[in-house]
């Protein structure tokens, strides 16, 4: 299982540099701020499993879903929107009209 301590930094951190190195070793500076007990090897482990794939355009962007502030993942296609809310690692699906411009 892995523990809700995925967040929009961490997401960022793994995406950014041009190493598989560079960027393992910003997420895990960046998920020592959340939990700092957590060794570089355990790390290694929750994240053997993350493989690099091209982000969707507008990836991040601040919306509101019934009008609560969310993060923007990607069209879930239909008439669906995949969206997180403010930390919480949980990718949540909401029809598109319950979605505006945040």
């Amino acid at each position: 299982m892995i523990p809700k301590l995925f967040n929009a930094e961490m997401v960022a951190a793994l995406l950014a540099g041009t190493k598989t190195e560079t960027r393992r070793l910003r997420a895990f500076n960046a998920i020592q701020s959340a939990n700092d007990a957590i060794t570089f090897k355990r790390f290694l482990t929750m994240v053997a499993f993350i493989n690099e794939a091209p982000v969707p355009e507008g990836f991040g962007r601040h919306i509101l879903v019934s009008g609560k502030p969310a993060f923007w993942v990607e069209h879930a296609g239909g008439n669906s929107v995949r969206f997180a809310w403010p930390d919480d690692a949980t990718v949540l699906i909401s029809h598109e009209l319950d979605v505006q411009e945040g």
